[in-house]
């Protein structure tokens, strides 16, 4: 895994700003960052919360655009997740092997294969735009870490 310089100068900005920021945080903030990083269900109404109040003067710059980046990272990785999931769901609804089952199936199992390829280079792009506790939090909460 490789970093660009523009990378690491984004990292170390942003953990330098939350060090010096901790405690200045709004309520607000925190309460919606919260929900983000719970689970799934919490998550997707974070994000939307957050979407409702975005550009409305809720919160200070800096705080909207962590919000912003982590509520994108948020939405790829609960997708990735769900997508998943129903993978899994179809593979274990069977007791046949693959190979063996009937064409719709497996063209619906390729697509949504294709789809979690696809999430999962966006969920790579983007994992670099929100700071390692929250990544590692977010993980965490949906089984993928």
């Amino acid at each position: 895994m490789k970093l660009t310089n523009k990378q690491i100068r984004q990292i170390i900005k942003e953990e330098l700003d939350n060090v010096l920021n901790e405690e200045e945080s709004t309520e607000e903030y925190e309460k919606i960052k919260n929900l983000i990083l719970k689970d799934p269900e919490s998550g997707n109404m974070g994000i939307m919360l957050f979407n409702s109040l975005k550009g409305s003067g809720a919160f200070p710059e800096q705080e909207e655009e962590h919000l912003e980046r982590l509520s994108v990272y948020a939405a790829a990785v609960y997708e990735y997740k769900s997508l998943n999931d129903e993978i899994r769901k179809i593979r274990s609804s069977k007791t046949t092997p693959v190979y063996s089952r009937d064409p719709e199936e497996k063209n619906k199992l390729k697509q949504l294969k294709k789809q979690r390829r696809e999430v999962g280079k966006k969920m790579y792009e983007l994992e670099y735009t929100v700071n390692m506790r929250d990544k590692r939090a977010l993980l965490r909460a949906v089984g993928l870490h």
